[in-house]
């Protein structure tokens, strides 16, 4: 799903930096640049909600094929004849409550963790980081 990381650690041992390639002197240009990660953790947190998106989407489609994209919703789909073909214990999925009550879970959860995120970038702009 695109999530690698082209992310290592490198450790430096007696390097010498000179004057003017550091930030503030020793000490503090850590705590500057370190502030500057917000926005970065603030986008893999949108990219995650996407990726989550997408799986919501799919958990959808699973029940019935016209539910992708911006198809029909649920609900229309539980009337469609696609979507009772698709049979688990004797039952079609559509009319399985749990398979119903997890997908409405996941949309639950996937809005509470984006209003999270959209609340926290709020805070950054408004406020910084402290």
């Amino acid at each position: 799903m695109g999530l690698s990381s082209g992310h290592s650690e490198v450790l430096f041992e007696q390097v010498r930096v000179p004057k003017e390639n550091m930030v503030l002197g020793p000490g503090p240009g850590f705590e500057i640049l370190q502030g500057q990660l917000g926005s970065g953790r603030i986008h893999h947190c949108m990219l995650l909600i996407g990726y989550s998106e997408r799986v919501l989407m799919l958990m959808k489609a699973r029940l019935c094929p016209r539910t992708t994209g911006t198809a029909p919703s649920l609900p229309s789909c539980l009337l469609c004849p696609q979507a009772k073909s698709r049979v688990a214990f004797a039952k079609p999925l559509v009319e399985q409550g749990t398979v119903l009550a997890d997908i409405a879970q996941s949309r639950v959860e996937i809005e509470q963790a984006r209003l999270l995120v959209l609340k926290a970038a709020h805070l950054l702009d408004g406020a910084g980081r402290r």
